[in-house]
Parts: structure tokens; sequence; C-alpha cells
């Protein structure tokens, strides 16, 4: 069986933004099963945090994410 993911190397900023993405879809797909069952009094909501000042850039040396 071939894995679910590419071979090449690991991405940090690449697997931070699939997961950002998986948190989109799973919302998406909880509202939809939530209105198919009739559950009028339930919002799902998924969005961006905004822009803030972390620690993350301490990781990226000439452009490439180390971890």
């Amino acid at each position: 069986m071939e894995p679910p993911v590419k071979s090449s190397a690991y991405g940090a900023l690449e697997a931070y933004g699939q997961s950002k993405r998986a948190n989109i879809l799973f919302t998406y797909e909880l509202a939809r099963r939530l209105e198919t069952e009739g559950q009028t009094q339930i919002t799902v909501n998924a969005l961006h945090p905004g822009v803030i000042t972390t620690e993350l850039g301490r990781h990226i040396i000439g452009g490439r994410w180390y971890m």
C-alpha cells in the first residue's frame, strides 16, 4: 500500500498549511452533517486567527524551515 503523503522531504511550512486546510475541511463536513441531521441550533465556524507575533520565525534559516 502506498503512503498517503508524497515521498519528498518534509516541509514544516507545507505541513502547517495542510493542517489549516484540514481544519477547514473538517468544519465544512461537520456543518454538512449537522444540517443533514436537522441540527439547526448549532453553528460551526472556522476562522483565521489573524497575524500575531510568535517565535515561529526562529526556525527559518535561509528561507527554509528547520525543526
